[in-house]
């Protein structure tokens, strides 16, 4: 199945926006529809690579403070939580307009997960 119905294009969005969807999707019967399949999988990765980046970036903010405390460094690293939180809202509202949007690094493995 090619397209997507609203219950799922919203489920697909949400799996961006929320990272519990992709879960429901990945591990359920929903997964029979490829195209709902690769937008849970790809915000599954999407998701792991926010987690890894806000750990990445508390460690480094850490190790900055160890040295001197900074305060303007904290809203920096707020700044880029926002964006990278943006940019998940981004690939939900794309999904949403009927998109099949592809991230660049993950679209490879969730093609193969979905």
């Amino acid at each position: 199945m090619n397209t997507l119905n609203y219950e799922d294009k919203v489920l697909a969005a949400g799996a961006y926006a929320f990272f519990i969807p992709s879960l429901y999707v990945i591990l359920t019967k929903k997964r029979r529809n490829k195209l709902l399949a690769f937008h849970a999988a790809q915000a599954l990765f999407l998701w792991i690579g926010i987690l890894l980046a806000f750990i990445f970036l508390r460690l480094i903010l850490n190790l900055i403070w160890a040295l001197a405390y900074l305060p303007f460094l904290e809203w920096l690293a707020n700044l880029v939580r926002l964006l990278i939180l943006s940019y998940a809202l981004y690939c939900g509202s794309r999904v949403f307009l009927e998109e099949k949007y592809r991230i660049p690094l993950l679209n490879v493995p969730a093609e193969g997960l979905s």
